[in-house]
């Protein structure tokens, strides 16, 4: 896989995770099962992705998807903070 698809999945499973928990600080229930059952997909294919690019291209093919995964994950949480504000401020 490109670093730029796994980067992309690292911003949803991040941004997912970081959505979750914050569901969970407010008890909003009805968010926590399904963001779960999505962030699994998102998790599996990003380490099957580290793993196919560490065996087939080795450590800097490995180190690149780090990047992309750091950067994907960062933007992803803030993105997932902005988006989990706007949501409770509507239903407030």
């Amino acid at each position: 896989m490109t670093p730029v698809a796994v980067g992309l999945a690292q911003f949803a499973f991040v941004g997912l995770k970081a959505f979750q928990q914050r569901a969970v600080i407010h008890n909003t229930r009805w968010a926590v099962l399904p963001t779960s059952m999505t962030m699994a997909f998102f998790e599996v294919f990003v380490y099957a992705s580290i793993a196919k690019a560490y065996i087939t291209s080795g450590w800097i093919a490995a180190a690149w998807i780090a990047v992309a995964m750091g950067i994907g994950g960062g933007l992803g949480c803030l993105s997932a903070m902005a988006l989990h504000d706007r949501i409770m401020r509507r239903s407030a």
